[in-house]
């Protein structure tokens, strides 16, 4: 079997007519290529193995991965899509009245407006992203297609979640502008770096969790649970750089406020970062990526002996 006739098959199966018109130049590119030398897409040993081209074929894959994510979540219906946002902006709308009405630790002259939507919406990035890596199920029919692995699946979530976050932003804070609120415009580049990393570490740390969590089920509840670790101690609720506690230190060592921080920063430069490292967070997301992808592949080459 090569990929292009797997392509054709899962788009045709997933996607509808779309798909298939996608999967049809697939094939034809591939065609093209036929006497390109090609290396080996699954595991040694697995029968139908696909032939795998070129980290092309690997884009074209979680890209029809995303489009079928697109097409399951919404229909292609604009409607969907709001929807989809909707949920986000209830939860960042009740913590911004929640705010108005009590105590908060905000630097003075910085809107509350970007310290809710700065937070909420770069929590949301790690959030979507770690629970995705924990439910990346591949259903029967994607099992029938040898080389459509798990880790096509994780990706095209990660990636679709990132999207849509990092529009999320964007949308609402043209929104507000167009209302007449004077929240700064984010930083388009820190404010993407800031997306892309979190979503990185929530993809490393994911992947770790769930792997570990398939070797020992016990685990399950508490990779389920870290999330909320991770979000108490997020500095959602005040700024940590105006923080004098004696728990300060700990909060710190939580590196998604290290970047949620950022993030803040993002949207208005006058929110401050003093206490706060960029290296620390980078640093965590190295080191969960590859520890993720170690233990996925420690256990994935047990499984298939």
């Amino acid at each position: 079997m090569t990929l292009a006739n797997a392509m054709l098959r899962f788009a045709k199966s997933v996607m509808g007519d779309g798909g298939a018109q996608f999967a049809t130049a697939f094939q034809a590119r591939g065609q093209a290529q036929a006497a390109a030398p090609m290396l080996e897409f699954a595991p040694a040993g697995r029968p139908g193995a696909l032939q795998h081209q070129s980290w092309i074929d690997d884009l074209l894959i979680i890209r029809a991965f995303m489009l079928r994510e697109l097409r399951v979540r919404y229909q292609f219906n604009p409607m969907g899509f709001l929807m989809e946002m909707l949920r986000p902006t209830i939860v960042i709308g009740a913590h911004y009245v929640f705010f108005l009405f009590s105590p908060r630790t905000i630097p003075a002259g910085v809107p509350l407006e970007v310290f809710v939507l700065g937070g909420f919406t770069a929590w949301f990035c790690f959030q979507t992203t770690y629970n995705a890596m924990l439910h990346a199920i591949v259903s029967p029919s994607y099992c029938r297609l040898p080389g459509l692995t798990k880790m096509h699946i994780r990706l095209s979530r990660a990636g679709f979640n990132l999207i849509i976050n990092i529009m999320f932003i964007y949308i609402v804070v043209f929104l507000l502008k167009i209302l007449g609120d004077n929240i700064p415009f984010p930083d388009i580049a820190l404010m993407v770096f800031v997306m892309i990393s979190l979503t990185a570490m929530g993809f490393g740390i994911g992947l770790f969790m769930e792997s570990l969590a398939r070797a020992l089920p016990v685990l399950d509840p508490i990779a389920h649970m870290m999330t909320w670790g991770f979000y108490i101690t997020s500095g959602m609720y005040g700024c940590v750089s105006m923080s004098t506690g004696l728990l300060t230190p700990y909060y710190l060592a939580n590196p998604v406020l290290n970047m949620i921080e950022y993030a803040r920063h993002a949207m208005d430069p006058a929110y401050p970062i003093a206490l706060v490292s960029m290296t620390y967070f980078l640093w965590w997301t190295g080191i969960s990526l590859v520890a993720g992808l170690l233990v996925s592949h420690a256990l994935r080459r047990v499984e298939h002996k």
